[in-house]
């Protein structure tokens, strides 16, 4: 199951675009896979995965458009609950 561990809601009049995203485990070894989304309606920007992280640049900006929330949702094959982080990197014009 995935767990959103970042989202930001693009303002009013605003567009963002996102040029790198990244996802991790922070304490333990396991593999952990990410989902770039942004909603209403819901599409897939981007999958990435490895072992214990991820760095995922991406070659040309994808764009928010204002209202709708990019979500970074990671999840792991690690036994209990793990502690996980996530970056989404960007800019807002």
């Amino acid at each position: 199951m995935f767990t959103d561990v970042v989202e930001y809601t693009v303002p009013a009049g605003k567009t963002l675009f996102v040029y790198d995203w990244s996802g991790g485990l922070c304490s333990v070894d396991g593999q952990v896979l990410g989902r770039l989304t942004y909603w209403a309606p819901l599409e897939i920007i981007g999958v990435a995965g490895g072992t214990r992280g991820f760095a995922f640049p991406l070659s040309k900006p994808k764009r928010v458009p204002s209202g709708n929330s990019a979500r970074v949702a990671l999840t792991h094959n690690v036994a209990g609950e793990q502690d996980m982080e996530a970056h989404l990197g960007g800019i807002l014009i």
